[in-house]
């Protein structure tokens, strides 16, 4: 279908090198074209991995690819010298969530961003001010990720004696009962236990599933775990309700998450929990600016938590009328999303996990859906033809949907239904491992979580399981397939790919070396295998004849960079279906303004 050139028009890249490749003339009778790239270094991504300096787009698509000599006798509307720039197809991020940055709650202090104790003291001592004795106040230091322009504040640290206790809010606020939420814990200070009835002689919750964490004479240090904070949280007077967008604005706003997802180089994404609703936002963005944000599949969210929320589901299921695949090429609907347990930065609940968290060893997590739940669901979604994706982060919470995984395919077998496990954050055991491969099951991972939350990994694992976290070399080698994403945490490719290749935490430390993939690897499962988790692998995710123009381009060269230095990569333009955008420069690397770093 395509010809091929002779030996002297060979691209010499020093890599692999890709020989003429066009469309059949069919497709290319007018020498008119829109774009043509040249002078660059293009990986194309290919099945060999190979290497170009010159594309042709015309009409949103790939015409040819190859050396200066593809391009001979087309005349193209823009044509840019890449001046050896390295170009990537577009990036595909397999997990994101499309939300408008969320303000905290009037009246609630923001703690996200204050790094040392004295900031901190600085930020509550001024909401304290005109409060009356007495009054709770409440404080967020909840964060999603760190990076070196945001570490970790004083209220998450793997060494909890160095976390602030009750007393030193005491001196803050000796008149007023003071909560601060970061993360997977609670600080109270000594009026707010008191006004909870969290004293010397409580317990510890029954179920297992949190900690009052208390000093060697046995009083509460202000410290509570999961159920522990979740409990003293609720007996303190609720936050007033954040003031709603319009629905204007919340559209405008998503409108502008996904350019800055385009900034960051992503042509094509994937919505990891969305609705009928959500979908129909998405086609009507597309609509009024086509051409201008990423391809967006969206996963449709269903839950299992009770039978009632089953019957829902299945109900849902039956009167969508459509299912996977359903849509075009800019919009169109995904797998179905189920949540199996947690993460390591929520509240609760915690991974299913075969090993108890570090500091709260009587938990090993808790399900959001029960198996014998999701399995009414996972069967008739299997049945209509849908494929499914489960968030699944501990071992144990893996090892469980596997076997219903096995259930469901062995009462009905199916060919090529891409069912996958979202997250594997922890590695499951060995026997899981060869029934996922026998299973036909994916793994869609976010290797990102290496660097932007190595400080929650530390502050909950130990040994093995804190070192090979996000194990994506072992699901490699079993032979399954890998594709990348963000979740949030942070988004960018570049982490993402630069955590995957060096497994360095935000610390700077290596966390399991032997969990390294190649630089190839992680290129491919951020282009072409996050294309083939979504059904789009032959339109997208390799600079391939016929395929869609979508691509990135690099301000230095990701294959001769220092690895050290790949997650300061930046993206100079990125270009989907042939339509270019330039990515503002100096353009911080994030998108929650709750999440800026401080200036």
């Amino acid at each position: 279908m395509f010809r091929k050139a002779s030996r002297r028009s060979f691209v010499s890249t020093g890599c692999a090198v890709l020989g003429v490749a066009v469309m059949p003339r069919a497709f290319a009778l007018d020498s008119k074209v829109d774009l043509i790239l040249r002078n660059g270094k293009i990986a194309t991504v290919d099945a060999n991995n190979r290497f170009a300096t010159t594309v042709v787009v015309k009409d949103g698509r790939i015409v040819a690819v190859g050396d200066a000599s593809v391009a001979e006798g087309y005349q193209a509307a823009r044509v840019i010298d890449l001046a050896g720039k390295t170009v990537l197809p577009g990036l595909c991020d397999n997990h994101v969530h499309p939300s408008p940055p969320k303000p905290l709650a009037p009246g609630e202090v923001d703690l996200q961003h204050a790094y040392t104790w004295a900031e901190n003291e600085k930020l509550l001592k001024a909401a304290l001010k005109g409060l009356p004795a007495g009054a709770w106040l409440r404080a967020s230091a909840f964060r999603l990720y760190f990076t070196e322009a945001e570490p970790p504040t004083v209220w998450i640290n793997a060494d909890i004696s160095k976390i602030p206790t009750r007393y030193m809010l005491d001196k803050v606020a000796p008149n007023n009962p003071v909560i601060v939420r970061a993360s997977q814990l609670v600080v109270a200070n000594s009026l707010a236990l008191k006004l909870a009835g969290i004293t010397k002689d409580s317990p510890q919750p029954v179920a297992g599933d949190g900690k009052i964490e208390k000093d060697a004479n046995g009083e509460p240090t202000g410290i509570l775990w999961y159920a522990a904070g979740d409990a003293i949280e609720d007996f303190a007077p609720p936050l007033p309700p954040i003031p709603p967008l319009s629905a204007r604005a919340e559209y405008l706003a998503l409108k502008d998450f996904f350019t800055h997802l385009r900034h960051l180089g992503i042509t094509s994404c994937n919505d990891a929990a969305g609705s009928a609703q959500r979908l129909r936002l998405y086609q009507n963005l597309h609509q009024e600016f086509p051409g201008e944000l990423p391809r967006i599949t969206m996963q449709l969210g269903l839950q299992a938590q009770k039978f009632d929320t089953v019957e829902k589901s299945l109900e849902i299921l039956e009167g969508v009328g459509f299912h996977t695949r359903g849509g075009n090429e800019w919009v169109k609907i995904g797998a179905i999303k189920m949540f199996l347990d947690g993460g390591y930065t929520f509240s609760r609940p915690w991974p299913i996990n075969s090993v108890a968290h570090k500091h709260v060893p009587t938990y090993f997590g808790a399900w959001r859906s029960p198996p014998d739940y999701f399995y009414h669901v996972f069967k008739r979604a299997h049945a209509l033809g849908w494929q499914i994706g489960v968030h699944s982060a501990g071992d144990e919470s893996t090892r469980i949907v596997t076997d219903v995984f096995e259930r469901v395919i062995t009462e009905n077998p199916r060919p090529d239904h891409r069912h996958h496990i979202i997250h594997l954050e922890i590695g499951p055991p060995e026997e899981t491992y060869q029934k996922m491969k026998k299973l036909g099951l994916g793994v869609a991972m976010q290797p990102d979580f290496i660097y932007g939350l190595q400080p929650f990994f530390e502050l909950a694992l130990d040994g093995q399981q804190l070192q090979r976290n996000n194990p994506g070399r072992t699901v490699l080698d079993h032979g399954l397939h890998l594709s990348y994403g963000s979740d949030e945490r942070p988004y960018g490719p570049m982490y993402g790919i630069y955590a995957a290749v060096t497994r360095r935490g935000q610390d700077g430390k290596v966390y399991g070396a032997e969990e390294a993939v190649t630089l190839q690897e992680a290129i491919r499962a951020y282009t072409i295998d996050s294309a083939w988790h979504t059904f789009d692998e032959k339109t997208r995710g390799s600079i391939e004849p016929g395929k869609v123009a979508d691509f990135a381009v690099l301000d230095r060269d990701i294959f001769t960079i220092d690895p050290l230095k790949i997650k300061d990569i930046k993206v100079l333009q990125t270009i989907i279906g042939g339509t270019v955008y330039d990515v503002p420069p100096g353009l911080p690397n994030y998108y929650h303004e709750t999440q800026q770093p401080k200036v």
